[in-house]
């Protein structure tokens, strides 16, 4: 049993697991001070399991350590810390430091925070795992809609006990079944404070794990924390002169890669191999009771591999064969965000969605493109709309992005929030009944187009904050899938190339980085 484990894993790097079951670590990496931590596979995303434990930027530019407090209130550059300055606990950074932000000098470029082929999470990456877990049955009571997840991304010690059901720190033993390991280390507050994990601090009973974002907020930069008395994974925004715990996701670019050498670093932990070529008792003890010879492992593979083509081979053979097309109808509800306004005809995130299908699928399969959108719409004129087009109920996916207008004509909160909840049962409905065949898209930030800016942008990106934070909540609660492309949207300013040439809507060039992120979920829906 044991050396058959040890080939499927040399032979393949991606990992399938039954909802909910018990995750262990994929592999391990090595940051840019030798320090090495473990990560795992969730979906498309490889995340570390350990805090970062960094003290020097990517290019060893040392990242300065910060005790006093006073000095830390003053910060607005990077810095680090331990938790109560107690070096036996794990390492806190300011946001700056996340960011690279190492000098005052605007001119500077900043630096790379995380190592080679990691980087510090965005926001919407945070989403991305946030609906993995809940979709892969990791909440507490192994359903799928709404987020309980808390529990299964706790670490198994360190919380307050606790009597409420499903929170980290009832029977905590029970924790950690993603593998993620959240420790309730504490903060430090942009005041120079530290807060205790423990019930020191009223705010936060029962223990509390934050982790940073590298995305900005009007107020400072979004982070997620689990509280030891709460089901959820909450998302807030804090000053980003506050200290937290920092996790590595590894580039897009890395996704996929080797992750196994046979003179390789994985983890020995859990049943995987460290030094394979040629393991000792002073190396690696555990890890000779899982290797083969080298000339058995190079049988083996041969024999695989053979086996494995003989597979390929017939299955492209079934797909010659099967040239029954296959017709999808997609539907896309929203405004001018969906028309694509000021951008040409087939640069709209639909139509590019709608090309990339076609370029993932087979040859002979046939996408069709519905679109029920028009500017200047707000919720209720696409109710009205939908309902005077009268469209079928058999569509194969839709995507709904709206509530734009809602903020730029100051209609009130609750009636965007009555709307959106109608708006997702009918869309619901035309995808016959089939909640999982709807994609709700977040709402781009024009507070950073150059009609924006003259327009009060701080107002602009806090209302569209709270339509954007109702709209993921009600997503994750409900079980829908959500994708975040503000973040993309907010880079107007810095990048011009991402604002169409009326200097308002999203250029063609945005819409495809929102195709970027919400083409594998169409793919796994459609599929």
């Amino acid at each position: 049993m044991r050396k058959t484990a040890l080939l499927v894993l040399m032979l393949f790097t991606a990992q399938s697991y039954a909802q909910g079951e018990q995750l262990y670590a994929d592999g391990t990496a090595t940051d840019q001070d030798g320090n090495t931590f473990e990560w795992i596979n969730y979906g498309t995303q490889g995340w570390a399991i350990e805090s970062a434990e960094v003290v020097s930027y990517r290019d060893g530019t040392p990242i300065p350590q910060v005790t006093d407090p006073a000095q830390w209130a003053n910060l607005t550059t990077g810095a680090w810390c331990y938790f109560d300055n107690d070096s036996s606990k794990e390492k806190l950074y300011n946001w700056y430091a996340v960011a690279g932000i190492h000098d005052n000098d605007d001119a500077t470029p900043n630096k790379e925070f995380a190592p080679q082929a990691w980087h510090a999470p965005t926001d919407a990456e945070w989403i991305t795992l946030e609906n993995y877990l809940i979709t892969n049955g990791y909440n507490y009571d192994g359903t799928t809609t709404g987020d309980k997840i808390a529990k299964a991304m706790a670490s198994t010690s360190g919380w307050d006990e606790r009597t409420e059901e499903g929170v980290p720190g009832n029977n905590s033993i029970t924790n950690n079944t993603s593998g993620f390991n959240a420790y309730p280390v504490g903060y430090r507050s942009n005041n120079g404070i530290f807060v205790n994990q423990n019930n020191d601090s009223p705010n936060f009973d029962g223990g509390y794990a934050i982790l940073w974002s590298s995305t900005e907020s009007n107020s400072g930069a979004y982070f997620r924390d689990l509280d030891g008395s709460d089901v959820d994974l909450d998302k807030a925004s804090i000053d980003k002169g506050n200290g937290a715990t920092v996790r590595f996701v590894r580039d897009t670019s890395s996704v996929g890669a080797a992750d196994i050498l046979l003179n390789g670093t994985v983890s020995a932990e859990n049943n995987q191999i460290k030094n394979i070529a040629d393991p000792s008792d002073a190396q690696d003890a555990v890890t000779k009771n899982y290797t083969y010879s080298k000339e058995e492992v190079n049988a083996l593979i041969e024999q695989a591999l053979v086996n494995l083509q003989s597979q390929i081979d017939d299955l492209n053979s079934g797909n010659e064969n099967d040239e029954t097309p296959r017709t999808f109808n997609l539907l896309s509800l929203g405004d001018s965000y969906t028309i694509g306004q000021s951008v040409c005809e087939s640069c709209s995130f639909p139509e590019q969605l709608k090309d990339s299908l076609i370029e993932n699928f087979n040859e002979q399969d046939v996408f069709s493109l519905e679109i029920i959108a028009q500017t200047g719409w707000t919720t209720t004129n696409l109710k009205s709309a939908i309902a005077s087009s009268n469209p079928s109920t058999d569509f194969d996916l839709v995507t709904l992005l709206i509530g734009v207008n809602n903020q730029y004509q100051n209609k009130p909160i609750s009636l965007y929030q009555t709307e959106f909840v109608e708006l997702i049962d009918t869309a619901i409905s035309l995808v016959g009944g089939e909640a999982s065949k709807l994609i709700v898209i977040s709402i781009p930030d024009y507070a950073y187009t150059p009609f924006g800016q003259n327009s009060n942008p701080e107002t602009i990106s806090e209302e569209l904050e709270t339509y954007n934070n109702y709209a993921q909540s009600y997503c994750n609660a409900n079980g829908l899938t959500y994708v975040y492309i503000t973040d993309i949207t907010q880079q107007g300013i810095s990048n011009p190339d991402l604002v169409a040439a009326d200097n308002l809507h999203p250029s063609s060039l945005s819409y495809s980085m929102f195709v970027e992120r919400i083409l594998p979920f169409a793919i796994e829906k459609i599929e």
